[in-house]
């Protein structure tokens, strides 16, 4: 089993508990569920953690900034940011949703050739994609990467 599903598997044991057992072990339960997914926040938000599996990074060791803009593209806000990076001959990571790309594959073109990169955010991009299960965030990561690199013809 790999630690994502671990962790997932064993945060949600304390709710299934707190939630079926009454009185005291039900309070234990709940302090648990609490604590873990306390834990999971921390984890998600924390540079490089390695909570859920390996990362990768790479890059000079000099002061740096990275910009990047997520769930895109949107037919009004990524252009300007695009004519804005333009003008400053800046570059940034674009984390696009498939299906926004779909829509919108102009925009994820014109980002590819002015030599941003382009990232996948999911396919869907659901409110609920962290408690996916295993097999759909591989779903939405694949299709994700499938519908950017037809589209950029990477």
């Amino acid at each position: 089993m790999n630690r994502a599903v671990a962790v997932a598997t064993l945060s949600q044991s304390f709710l299934v508990g707190a939630l079926l057992l009454s009185d005291g072990p039900a309070a234990v339960c709940w302090l648990l569920w609490i604590a873990s997914q306390a834990i999971v926040m921390i984890e998600l938000l924390r540079p490089r953690s390695s909570l859920f599996g390996p990362n990768f990074w790479r890059g000079r060791r000099q002061p740096r900034v990275a910009l990047t803009f997520d769930d895109g593209p949107h037919p009004d806000d990524t252009p300007a940011i695009l004519d804005i990076l333009k003008t400053s001959d800046t570059r940034a990571t674009f984390f696009f949703v498939g299906s926004r790309a779909r829509r919108h594959p102009d925009l994820v073109l014109r980002a590819a050739r002015e030599g941003h990169e382009i990232g996948a955010h999911s396919d869907t991009h659901p409110w609920w994609f962290s408690l996916a299960g295993p097999g759909r965030l591989r779903r939405e990561v694949r299709d994700a990467v499938e519908t950017l690199e037809r589209i950029t013809q990477k």
